[in-house]
C-alpha cells in the first residue's frame, strides 16, 4: 500500500482555517496508515478510525458554517458530500467493531476522498468568496 501522506501545496484552498483543518484531517490519516502497516493492535486501529470520523464530523459542521455565512449557492450538495463520507466511516466503524474490515481499503478511500475533495469541491467554496469580492 504504502501511500506518501503529505501536505501539498495543491491541497490548499487559500483559507487559512479551513487548510489547517485539512491538514489535521490528513494526519489522522497518515497516523491510521503507519499504525496499521506496523501492526498495531486492533483497539489502537479502531481509536483512529473514530478519531478519523469525530474530526471529520467536526471540521464538516466548520466548513458548512462557513458556507452558510458566505451565502455559498451550492451549500446543500456539498453538505451531502460530507454527509455521505460520515456515513461510509460509520459504517466502517460498525463493521470493525462486529468482525475485520479491510483497513487498507478504508486508508486509500479516506486519503482518495480527502485529495479530490480539498482539490476541487473544496476550492469552489474560496473561488466564490473571492469572485464576491
Amino acid at each position: 500500500m504504502k501511500n506518501i501522506i503529505a501536505w501539498k501545496k495543491n491541497y490548499e484552498v487559500g483559507n487559512i482555517e479551513i487548510d489547517s483543518q485539512h491538514k489535521t484531517f490528513l494526519k489522522i490519516i497518515e497516523k491510521l496508515q503507519n499504525a496499521y502497516e506496523n501492526k498495531l493492535n486492533d483497539q489502537l486501529l479502531l481509536g483512529y478510525v473514530i478519531e478519523l470520523y469525530k474530526y471529520a464530523a467536526y471540521h464538516f459542521v466548520s466548513e458548512e458554517n462557513y458556507m452558510i455565512e458566505q451565502q455559498y449557492p451550492d451549500y446543500e450538495e456539498h453538505k451531502k458530500l460530507h454527509d455521505d463520507l460520515l456515513k461510509e466511516l460509520v459504517d466502517n466503524i460498525t463493521t470493525f467493531k462486529i468482525e475485520y474490515i479491510d483497513v487498507e481499503k478504508l486508508i486509500d478511500f479516506s486519503l482518495n476522498w480527502f485529495i479530490a475533495h480539498t482539490t476541487t469541491i473544496d476550492k469552489k467554496i474560496i473561488e466564490y468568496i473571492n469572485s464576491k469580492e
